[in-house]
């Protein structure tokens, strides 16, 4: 094996391990990003959907306060949330849509 080809196996690897060394790290950087987005988009979500959910009223007030012009408890027209009661039974879904088959096995 002559120097000039042990030279280009060296340099072509090299160059290999640089672009899957920087690919891995570009798609870590990417994966943590979205991870953060959507986290921070749910956050807001939840945090509409603790404004606009269930709540006791004293003296028989009302039991939600009334929804956004766009119809749902989040406020986003992506997300769309129901209330159940103890029993799975649907007591509020966003764009007047209940879907009991929704509720969580252990709600119902």
């Amino acid at each position: 094996m002559t120097f000039r080809l042990r030279l280009t196996l060296l340099a072509a690897g090299a160059v290999a391990v640089a672009v899957v060394g920087a690919a891995v790290l570009i798609y870590v950087i990417v994966q943590q990003q979205l991870v953060h987005q959507i986290d921070q988009s749910l956050t807001v979500a939840s945090a509409a959907a603790r404004e606009n959910g269930p709540r006791i009223e004293p003296r028989g007030g009302p039991r939600f306060p009334p929804l956004s012009d766009r119809n749902t408890s989040t406020g986003r027209s992506d997300i769309v949330a129901q209330s159940i009661d103890q029993s799975g039974r649907v007591i509020r879904a966003d764009l007047n849509q209940p879907d009991p088959a929704l509720a969580a096995p252990p709600a119902r």
